[in-house]
């Protein structure tokens, strides 16, 4: 499935061909908004809006052997289960196609993070500050 966050409009419109992102979120006065609460902090905001009627197709082409909505649910949940690394790895949206797997080891560098909590880590998609 297209990350909203990342896909590239233009194979959006038209999802033809191999899977595209976009090099960088647009930084414009739709989607940098203020924060609620921390002062003089910005927060990106973008997701793609527009055309979702051709990403639809894309998803349900009868070409594609799309699995049911159950099959899908239970697949997302057996690999949070037991497949997913929680002890090593972060769930986020930010991480883009080619780069995946965000390990809570380079997250705490960055963003300070704990490396001794053992529940699964799930940053959030648009305060990623923290």
């Amino acid at each position: 499935l297209p990350n909203l966050q990342w896909v590239d409009p233009t194979w959006a419109q038209n999802p033809a061909g191999p899977y595209r992102e976009i090099p960088a979120k647009p930084k414009n006065q739709y989607c940098v908004v203020q924060h609620p609460t921390e002062p003089n902090y910005l927060v990106n905001s973008y997701f793609y809006r527009s055309g979702l009627e051709s990403l639809t197709q894309f998803c349900s082409h009868p070409s594609r052997k799309i699995p049911s909505y159950g099959m899908i649910l239970a697949s997302f949940f057996h690999y949070f289960a037991f497949e997913f690394n929680y002890k090593k790895n972060v769930v986020s949206l930010n991480t883009k196609h080619c780069y995946p797997i965000l390990e809570k080891e380079i997250k705490a560098e960055e963003d300070g993070w704990s490396l001794f909590r053992q529940g699964l880590a799930i940053e959030d998609p648009f305060e990623s500050f923290y």
